[in-house]
C-alpha cells in the first residue's frame, strides 16, 4: 500500500515540477535521456569489445 502511494506522490511531484517549473522539467527529461543512452550504449558496446577479445593461445606441445 506505502509503495502505490509513494508511486502516484513521486508522479504528483513530476506533474507539479511540469506544471509550476517547465523549464526545470525539460532539464530533468534531458538528464534522463543521457542516462538512459549511457546505459542502452553500455551493453552492445560491452558485448563488442568482449567478442573482440582475442582467444588465448594454446600452450606449445610437449615433446
Amino acid at each position: 500500500m506505502r509503495f502505490i502511494l509513494n508511486f502516484f506522490l513521486f508522479g504528483f511531484l513530476f506533474f507539479l515540477i511540469w506544471i509550476f517549473f517547465p523549464e526545470a522539467f525539460h532539464i530533468l527529461l534531458s538528464w534522463a535521456q543521457s542516462v538512459y543512452d549511457f546505459f542502452a550504449d553500455l551493453v552492445p558496446n560491452g558485448a563488442d569489445s568482449v567478442k573482440d577479445t582475442p582467444s588465448p593461445t594454446p600452450p606449445p606441445a610437449q615433446p
